[in-house]
C-alpha cells in the first residue's frame, strides 16, 4: 500500500522480506499497476550483484523490459 503512493523507494540491505518487497514494487511498475518511481538501493556493494544480474540475465532473456 505504501508503494502505491510513493514517489521514491529507498531499499536498505536486508533479507528475504526486503527482497520480496523490492520485487513486488518493481513488478507493480513493470506491469503498469503503479507509476514509475525512483528507487535507491542503499549499499552499492550489497546490491551490486543483484543489479548486475538484472542487467545481464533478466534483460538478456527478455523476461523484464528496459522500458520502465
Amino acid at each position: 500500500m505504501f508503494v502505491k503512493f510513493a514517489s521514491a523507494y529507498v531499499v536498505m540491505p536486508g533479507g528475504f522480506g526486503t527482497l520480496d518487497e523490492l520485487m513486488e514494487a518493481l513488478t507493480l511498475v513493470q506491469t503498469g499497476k503503479t507509476a514509475p518511481y525512483a528507487y535507491h538501493p542503499v549499499g552499492s556493494e550489497f546490491w551490486g550483484g543483484m543489479v548486475e544480474w538484472f542487467r545481464t540475465a533478466l534483460l538478456d532473456e527478455k523476461v523484464i523490459s528496459r522500458k520502465t
